[in-house]
């Protein structure tokens, strides 16, 4: 590769992707859920990696000077970089005959919905006593909707395809975020 950006995104878009797939396996090894509330962290990380490429390429090819149009351009190629390579190593993990991942989040969702569906069901309860009938209408509208949800989460569990695309997908968008963001912080002119 002769493109310096080219170049600079390719590396450190492998790297990220890589580094952010090493968190939540990390996660995994302590006994979160990878894809659960702890998940989010990443983003810093990735982050990091937006800054160190700009950063290398400002400094240590181009003598200081890094252009809105060239950072962005960094950012907007190392981002699909990441994401895909990141997608590629979760589907990966996910289809190795131990990895338990896709369980483990399986099991998670459903925890969650039966706590929302035991919290409408309090909420109805107060509604009653409180002699609201709209708000007890409402909220068991949203406990059928929640039952359906569950239902059909319990019919058709998740598969190794939909959830690491899922997750690299919540990347990607991110990524564009933050190649605009970092790309203003480093920019030179």
């Amino acid at each position: 590769m002769r493109n310096p950006i080219l170049k600079t995104a390719f590396f450190a878009g492998l790297a990220a992707g890589f580094a952010c797939f090493l968190y939540l396996v990390f996660l995994y090894t302590v006994g979160a859920n990878p894809f659960g509330r702890y998940k989010y962290i990443y983003l810093g990380l990735y982050a990091i990696f937006f800054a160190t490429a700009f950063w290398y390429y400002r400094f240590k090819i181009n003598s200081g000077h890094l252009s809105t149009g060239r950072a962005i351009g960094i950012g907007l190629l190392l981002n699909p970089i990441a994401t895909s390579f990141y997608g590629f190593l979760l589907y990966g993990w996910m289809l190795l005959p131990q990895s338990t991942v896709i369980e483990r989040h399986q099991k998670a969702l459903e925890e969650l919905q039966i706590s929302n569906i035991t919290f409408l069901e309090t909420q109805m309860k107060a509604a009653r006593e409180l002699e609201d009938e709209e708000a007890f209408e409402n909220l068991e509208e949203q406990k059928k909707d929640i039952e359906a949800a569950y239902k059909q989460m319990k019919e058709t569990p998740l598969s190794a395809g939909v959830l690491a695309v899922d997750q690299a997908f919540g990347l990607l968008i991110t990524g564009f975020f933050l190649a605009f963001l970092v790309a203003l912080i480093f920019k030179t002119n």
